[in-house]
């Protein structure tokens, strides 16, 4: 099986590392830098006490993607804008697999014609330590859905990778929906604040703070009712607690953050729907804020 993944960050570089083990994977990178560390190196994969060096493919270039059995795209979502262009010129029967965080690219896949389109939410944890080198900071899962056609390739994928679970989910609406509350709690305020996710549950105002976003959550999705509660976020944030948010990260490394596919993508879905909010319009302000005023330099 030849598997192609698009996205040369820490998600992207976990994922080829960990499914080039079994398969033939092609990474596609954006710097020649990058290809050429991983083509004469290979991807350095860091555990908690150990650390393994798996061999792959780099390129730059996304001549051959039309060659892959399965195509996974791991770039940040305001980066998918970029490749419509490009996805759309690979064979419409080439599956694609989507793993971006929040559900504001959902509308990006309708401009897709292929016949089989899947999308995935990611529970592990990941940091990029060079550009050859990831750090797997918690092991998890992927949980992945058929958003269009069948899931024949995603149940392949799945069989294959028994250390790398792949869980396939019936509703890509609740997958992606789930993972949204959780980063919508969890990223944001960690962010605003400045602290790793175990101190959203060791500090009650924090905590009480998180419980606020969550609630609004639920009155913009009430389907999650039955799907999540708040304890399951606060068992997240306490099993992450050494962690730093990816949002966090991006704002102390001046990078764009993804707080518009995730608050962005809440506010527009309350306006369409005439919901009021009253925390989560500000968190998304602080955010904004803080990541203008990071950027500046």
């Amino acid at each position: 099986m030849k598997v192609g993944v698009i996205g040369g960050g820490a998600i992207g570089m976990l994922y080829a590392a960990y499914l080039g083990k079994n398969l033939d994977v092609t990474l596609y990178v954006r710097r020649s830098e990058q290809k050429n560390l991983i083509n004469n190196i290979g991807i350095i994969l860091q555990h908690q006490d150990t650390s393994e060096t798996i061999s792959i493919k780099a390129v730059e270039d996304y001549g051959d993607l039309p060659e892959q059995d399965l195509i996974i795209i791991a770039v940040k979502q305001y980066h998918l804008s970029e490749l419509i262009k490009t996805l759309n010129k690979i064979p419409p029967d080439c599956p694609l697999l989507f793993l971006q965080n929040g559900i504001g690219h959902m509308k990006l896949l309708e401009q897709l014609s292929h016949a089989n389109l899947y999308v995935g939410t990611v529970e592990h944890g990941a940091l990029k330590l060079s550009d050859n080198e990831v750090a797997h900071k918690g092991k998890g899962k992927t949980n992945a859905a058929v958003f269009r056609g069948n899931g024949k390739m995603l149940s392949k994928l799945s069989r294959a990778n028994i250390d790398f679970p792949v869980i396939i989910q019936s509703d890509y609406d609740l997958v992606l929906l789930e993972k949204l509350a959780v980063n919508a709690v969890i990223n944001p305020l960690t962010a605003v604040l400045g602290i790793q996710n175990g101190r959203l549950v060791e500090n009650e105002h924090f905590e009480h703070l998180a419980q606020s976003i969550f609630d609004e959550i639920l009155l913009l999705y009430p389907r999650l009712n039955s799907i999540i509660d708040f304890e399951d976020i606060k068992e997240i944030a306490s099993n992450t607690r050494g962690n730093t948010s990816s949002m966090l990260a991006d704002l102390q490394t001046k990078r764009e953050t993804e707080v518009e596919a995730i608050l962005g993508a809440m506010l527009e879905e309350a306006r369409s729907n005439d919901v009021s909010l009253s925390i989560i319009p500000v968190l998304y302000e602080m955010v904004k804020g803080l990541d203008k005023e990071r950027r500046k330099g």
